[in-house]
């Protein structure tokens, strides 16, 4: 139920003892046609004949204007304008809140799709970051392709594999040349004052063409893997 007092309750305590008449006794009478807005009521609906018996009622009973109908028309013609004023008033609150309504769910609606972009972004981050798939494809092309400072080529741009060489007696090892460790080290110590000899510009310019492949290899298997990767989403996705 409506708590707020009637629309119309103080106009009637006001005007009737003006009419002479007790507002505490006839002021029900009118105020019961008059519907006040509820949950359950949009419209005013007046019945009119009603109005115009309780208006005679009224004059009929006032102590002081009873011979005067002017007053008593002036009296119906202010109740209708307050009830139309305040159904007016009714529907535009009733525009606004749900319009308030509405720009509330809107604005929910891009709040949640702002958080749903941002976390796909951040998911894709986190795999592109994480994808082991990912990992392992560049570790092969490293492993294929990449050359290491730390490793002895032959002439050839070729590995030499020193992990297996063979032990000779006491701690003498041979190397990939069947040299020993001793030789090497007497050899050091000869060549200490002398520069090492720079590769020919033959074996410098073959070097440079087997990086180059290898690097394009890498550059094409990642342009790959990442078409692999977007087929991937892309079916995720449907």
């Amino acid at each position: 139920m409506n708590s707020e007092p009637h629309f119309l309750f103080s106009f009637l305590q006001q005007t009737l003892p003006t009419l002479g008449l007790d507002d505490e006794i006839y002021g029900p009478y009118l105020l019961g046609i008059f519907p006040q807005a509820d949950e359950s009521q949009s419209l005013a609906e007046i019945d009119e004949e009603e109005l115009n018996n309780v208006l005679d009622l009224l004059q009929g009973s006032s102590q002081t204007h009873a011979s005067d109908g002017e007053a008593f028309t002036a009296l119906r013609a202010e109740l209708l304008e307050r009830n139309e004023n305040y159904w007016c008033e009714y529907r535009i609150k009733m525009e606004q809140l749900k319009k308030d309504a509405m720009q509330q769910l809107e604005e929910e609606r891009k709040r949640q799709e702002t958080e749903a972009s941002e976390q796909v972004v951040k998911e894709n981050k986190k795999d592109r970051r994480n994808d082991p798939e990912e990992d392992l494809v560049k570790l092969r092309v490293v492993q294929q392709y990449a050359y290491d400072d730390s490793i002895t080529y032959d002439a050839n741009g070729d590995p030499i594999d020193t992990t297996n060489a063979i032990k000779g007696r006491g701690d003498e090892v041979l190397d990939s040349t069947g040299k020993g460790n001793r030789f090497n080290s007497s050899s050091n110590n000869v060549g200490k004052d002398q520069q090492p000899i720079p590769k020919t510009g033959s074996e410098k310019s073959k070097k440079a063409a087997r990086e180059e492949t290898a690097r394009q290899k890498m550059m094409n298997i990642q342009a790959k893997e990442e078409r692999r990767k977007r087929a991937v989403k892309g079916e995720r996705r449907r």
